[in-house]
Parts: structure tokens; C-alpha cells; sequence
């Protein structure tokens, strides 16, 4: 009696102590598994993970299989299981139940595409090509064709027909496949030729500076005028300025923010200084003017409007230029006397402890009449 209830206790020991070992361990391994449900009516099971894959088989809603990869871009999972085999199902369409990021990328190849059909329902006359005489019929009856080609403008389909590779309009039937994975076998165009590049630039404000070098600094050989057009033979280090040719001035620089540029940049060339003339530095005069023999020296004599003259100097401090005159050759005005053209930086110093006024004494004492440059226009 004794053992009798020894065994009667060890018996409800273990039903209740063995669910509590295989449970943590069966919930373990479902977890583990992933797993998709099919969330529709009917889930195609295709070779490939896109819709241009062969259909293996039909799914029905609600079933489950284990997933063993998943595409590139995460859209379509691999199962395995069916009735069908292993195949790809589109993601959206389950239930995904699992660890995502533990499923591995399956990036191909993949199987079969789906194949390219023509379905006919009543008979169609055939064409040996598109626009053509009809050189038969094909039957109909949703009879399938299987497409060979299609014609570049997509209104021609060529199908493999018992009477041979023939053509049928496209609205005589019902395409099945990917449209746009079948070869065109007619009407392609000619590829384009393309001759050498021509790098040009149109002139994209009403007036352009055309100079002799990538600077304002630099001589203005002339204007052009907007909407122009021009090749580029060169483009400056920095690739701000465009050295072009064929303007009515010749050869010169223009900046290239005030033009369109047409071509492929990577083309043209880099030219290194040395470039043309600076940019003269002149001093426009258009009131009377006192002059001197030094800066801050003693005033020799009045400057005569209007009138452009060189700048040949200018004092260490600043404010002071040095002018040369055909009147009183060369003497010192104020900077502030007139109006300065050209790049003040690119003017020279001039020592004022070696300044003469011998010259600029005996040019007044000499000068009897002046005669003026005309004014020429502003920068």
C-alpha cells in the first residue's frame, strides 16, 4: 500500500513538473522560427522576388510557412514548406511573426521568369510586320502565343504561331508577362551620333567686359552684347573666368557669372598666367584741381578741366597720387581731387624722400597752353 502511494505521487509529480520543462523550451523555439501568415484570399508563390517571376503555385489565406530569406529592399520574403516548394511571397500580403533582422538577404539569382503570352480570343489576322499586308490568320478561342518581340512604338506584338513568327496588333488581345522585359525587334531608332563637344558661353546680362585677363584688373579690349555666343577655348584656375574667341575684339576673358555656359566643363582647358595688359591706371578730372611738387609739398599750379590723365605713383600713407601731364609732366594731386579708374593696389609707391620738383618747376615755367584729353567713359 505503502509503494502504491509512492507511485500515485511520483506520477502527479511529473504531469506537473514536465509541462513546465517542455514549455520554455517549445516557446523558445516558436519564437525563435519566423514565420509568415497569408494575410489574403490567394498569395502567388513566384520563382523570384518581383512580379516578372514564374508562378510556381497559388497560397491560401491564413496558412503559415517558415521564412528563410528576404530580398534586398525587404519587400518580399523566401518560404519554405508548400505544397509548391520553396518560393517567394510578396510581404505586404502576410504576417510576418519573428526577428526581422535575423532573416538572411537572398540576393539571387533567383528562378525563372514569368513567361511572355499573347492570349487570343477570336481569330486575328497575322502581318509579317507591323504596318504590313496580312499574311494569314491566328485562332482564336483563348489560344496562348507565346511572344518573341514587340515593336518600338508598343503597338505591334510578335508571337510564335504555328504558321510562324508573326505580328498582331496589341489591342487584338490580352498580354500576360512583364511588358517591358520583351526585346523590341522593330522599330528601334538608329542610335544618335554626337559630334566632339562644343563648349560655349552666352552672354547673360545686356553688357560684358571682354579683358585680357581673368580680373577686373586686367584691359578692356571691347563690350559684347547680351544673348551672344561664343566658344570657350579656356576657363582661369579659380574656374571663374572663361577665355573665349571669335569676338569682334578678339581673343579675351570674360566672368563667366555673367554668362550661360553650354558644353561639359570637365573639357576645358586650364590656362596659367602669364595673361595681357593690366587695366591702365588713369584720374579723372572733371573740376579745377591744385597741383604739387610733392605730398603735402608746395602748390605749383591749377589743373584745367576736364580731362584723363596716367597714374604713374602714389605716396606710402595713402591719399596722394602722382600724375603724368602733358602740361606740367609729373606732379601730385590729392586722391580725393578726382575720380581714380584701374586697381589702386597695382599703382607703385614712390619714395617721398627722393621726390625732385625740378622737373614739374620747369614744365610750368615752360607751359604756355594746356590741351585736355577727352573724358572717356566709366568702368
Amino acid at each position: 500500500m505503502k509503494q502504491l502511494r509512492v507511485v500515485v505521487w511520483f506520477v502527479l509529480l511529473t504531469a506537473l513538473v514536465l509541462p513546465l520543462i517542455v514549455l520554455p523550451i517549445s516557446s523558445a523555439n516558436a519564437q525563435s522560427e519566423n514565420r509568415i501568415f497569408v494575410n489574403v484570399d490567394f498569395l502567388n508563390l513566384r520563382t523570384g522576388p518581383d512580379a516578372k517571376y514564374q508562378v510556381l503555385g497559388v497560397l491560401n489565406g491564413g496558412e503559415d510557412y517558415a521564412v528563410i530569406a528576404k530580398s534586398p529592399d525587404g519587400t518580399w520574403f523566401k518560404v519554405t514548406g508548400t505544397p509548391f516548394g520553396d518560393g517567394w511571397v510578396r510581404g505586404r500580403f502576410t504576417i510576418f511573426r519573428g526577428d526581422i533582422n535575423s532573416v538572411p538577404v537572398d540576393s539571387g539569382p533567383y528562378g525563372a521568369l514569368e513567361p511572355f503570352v499573347f492570349l487570343v480570343f477570336i481569330n486575328v489576322p497575322a502581318f509579317e510586320r507591323p504596318g504590313g499586308e496580312p499574311i494569314g490568320t491566328v485562332t482564336g478561342g483563348q489560344t496562348q502565343y507565346q511572344v518573341v518581340g514587340r515593336s518600338y512604338d508598343g503597338l505591334w506584338v510578335q508571337v510564335r504561331a504555328p504558321i510562324g513568327d508573326v505580328w498582331l496588333t496589341t489591342s487584338s488581345g490580352a498580354f500576360r508577362g512583364s511588358w517591358f522585359d520583351v526585346p523590341i525587334t522593330y522599330g528601334l531608332p538608329e542610335p544618335v551620333t554626337f559630334g566632339p563637344t562644343v563648349n560655349t558661353i552666352f552672354v547673360n546680362v545686356e553688357f560684358l567686359n571682354l579683358r585680357t585677363g581673368p580680373d577686373a584688373k586686367y584691359a578692356i579690349l571691347g563690350i559684347l552684347r547680351g544673348g551672344q555666343q561664343y566658344t570657350v577655348a579656356g576657363i582661369s584656375p579659380d574656374r571663374i573666368w572663361f577665355y573665349i574667341v571669335g569676338t569682334p575684339f578678339g581673343d579675351g576673358w570674360v566672368r563667366g557669372g555673367f554668362t550661360i555656359f553650354r558644353g561639359d566643363i570637365n573639357e576645358v582647358p586650364v590656362i596659367e598666367p602669364p595673361y595681357g595688359q593690366l587695366l591702365p591706371s588713369t584720374f579723372v578730372v572733371a573740376v579745377y584741381i591744385p597741383l604739387f611738387d610733392a605730398p603735402r609739398g608746395r602748390e605749383l599750379q591749377f589743373l584745367l578741366p576736364p580731362g584723363e590723365y596716367a597714374v604713374t605713383g602714389r605716396n606710402f600713407a595713402g591719399g596722394w597720387i602722382r600724375l603724368d601731364t602733358p602740361q606740367f609732366g609729373e606732379v601730385w594731386t590729392q586722391f580725393s581731387r578726382g575720380f581714380f579708374r584701374g586697381v589702386y593696389f597695382n599703382v607703385p609707391i614712390i619714395d617721398e624722400r627722393v621726390i625732385t620738383i625740378t622737373s614739374a618747376e620747369n614744365a610750368i615755367n615752360s607751359s604756355s597752353t594746356t590741351q585736355n584729353p577727352p573724358i572717356t567713359g566709366f568702368d
